[in-house]
This record gives C-alpha cells, structure tokens and sequence, in this order.
C-alpha cells in the first residue's frame, strides 16, 4: 500500500490569523511519503500570526516560520513538553507562560530572532545539551528559568540584544558574540553563571547601572568589550573556585571574591582594573598569573 502523504498546517502570506491548539500536536517524519509534515509560516507583514500551544509539541517534521515575520509562539501549558528529533526550531517571538520543559533526550536547540520571553507564572527547563541562541533580540524573564546540568549548556546572545525581567536568570554558560547586548537598567536585572561567561572578540557585554554579575565556580573569560554600569555599587562576583582569563582586559566598577580560589591566568597575561572596590572576603582567595 501507498505511504499516506504528509500533512501541512500553513499561515500564508495574507492570513494574519491566530491559532490554538488545546492537546498534544505533532508534526512528524513521514517515512515512505515524498514530503514531511511540515508547519508553514509565509506571512511576512508584521505583525505575522499568532500560535498558542497548550500542549506537548513533538517535531519531527519540518519547522518552518518566516523570519522577520514578528510571528508569535505562545505555550500555555503546564507540565508540558517540547521534543522530536528535529534539532533545532527558529521563532521569531516565543512566549513560555505555562511550564515547559525542552527534552533531554531530543537535545533540541532554540533560536529566537527578536523575543523570548518567560512570564510571570511561566517556567523554561532545559535538557542537559539544549543550547538556545538569541539573534539580535530580547531575553525577557518574568519567571523561572532552569538550565541543563550538563556543563556544556549554553545561551548565546549573537546580535544587538537585551537582558530583562523582573526575575534573576541564571545560566549554565552565556557567550556574547557579534553585537551589543545590554542588561537592562531599568529592570534592575542580575545574572548568575554557573560555568563561563565568555565575550567573543566580536561581542560585548553592558552592564545598566545596577545590574550585578556573579560567576560560581567557573570562568570569566573575555575576547571582546565589557563595560561596566556607572552606578557606584554595580559588582561582579566570584563565588566559587574559577577563573579570570580572556586575551582583553577588563575594567570592573566593583568585584568581589567571596569563596573558593580566583586564578587570574598566567598564558593570556590579562590585567584587571577596579574603578571602585576590589574585595576578597575571608573565604576568598585571588591568585595572579
């Protein structure tokens, strides 16, 4: 018998409808069919359409939204889960306002072209290798994220973008390359990084004016351009044994060693310059290449 032929789910370039999916959708590898099933998104006015997902969501099959469409992805559930063995899913504005978990097994990879946001009552979980790659666009956390144990997880900020919320992140590692990215002042955000922060020789970092920066037990390691907020408390701390490494040097308003050992490495000579205070608290050591 014949393979059935694959399904399509298709906004096209005139609809600038909404959709909704209440249960679980999968868009699946039609082994045997001579195309995938595959979601369309061809609008490419924005604002593109809007698509809420209160289910799990498994792609197998072909992802394939319209960049620069300002189409928008909503998941509204809760305890649910994004998986399939397609590897990487690309939005252009994704909301998490339920709980949603990516699947470990899957290690799928998100990439976002102007907006991922976390609402207030929204949690993101990430498998132990799901990477997600901000492109010149807006991490906006209101809620919780959690990040894989693997100490390869990894957040990229790629372009022009920004860090805000209400809610502190903390990231396995975040790499800046290709562009600004700013925290924002007005948020007040704080960022933790459990392994490296690292600023590519195209990237940089700027911190608002209160915006602190902890690293636990891991590594600065800085390529590129790190400017530090003007407000005269604004702190990055070392919490944990780590390092500070990085071929630029960097110009801190205020840094703290608090625990463990801080070794400013020897092979890339780099220097460190406080504008404020530098402080080693009595469970706190620096030790100098």
């Amino acid at each position: 018998s014949s393979a059935r032929a694959a399904q399509t789910i298709e906004f096209s370039a005139t609809s600038d409808c909404n959709a909704l999916f209440t249960g679980d959708v999968a868009i699946n590898d039609n082994a045997g069919a001579a195309l995938d099933a595959a979601l369309n998104i061809l609008d490419t006015t924005a604002p593109g359409p809007t698509i809420a997902f209160g289910g799990n969501l498994t792609v197998n099959g072909n992802w394939n939204p319209t960049v620069g469409a300002r189409s928008t992805v909503n998941f509204t559930g809760a305890g649910r889960t994004i998986q399939g063995t397609t590897s990487l899913l690309t939005f252009d504005i994704v909301n998490f306002n339920g709980s949603t978990t990516l699947s470990a097994l899957d290690d799928n990879d998100l990439t976002v072209n102007e907006l991922l946001g976390i609402g207030v009552a929204g949690a993101l979980t990430c498998g132990d290798a799901n990477d997600i790659t901000i492109a010149t666009g807006t991490w906006d956390n209101d809620g919780t994220f959690t990040h894989g144990a693997n100490a390869i997880q990894l957040v990229t900020f790629s372009g022009a973008c920004t860090i805000q919320g209400a809610a502190q992140t903390t990231f396995q590692n975040v790499t800046l390359t290709g562009g600004t990215t700013t925290m924002s002042a007005l948020d007040d955000t704080d960022m933790t990084v459990d392994t490296t922060l690292s600023i590519t020789g195209t990237g940089s970092l700027t911190c608002g004016d209160a915006n602190d920066i902890t690293i636990a037990t891991g590594a600065w390691d800085n390529d590129g351009t790190f400017t530090h907020g003007t407000n005269a408390t604004q702190t990055v701390s070392f919490s944990g044994a780590g390092a500070y490494q990085g071929s630029v040097n960097t110009t801190f308003q205020n840094v703290t060693f608090t625990a463990g050992t801080t070794t400013m490495s020897a092979v890339d000579g780099t220097d460190l310059t406080v504008d404020e205070t530098l402080t080693i608290t009595g469970t706190g050591t620096l030790t100098c290449g």
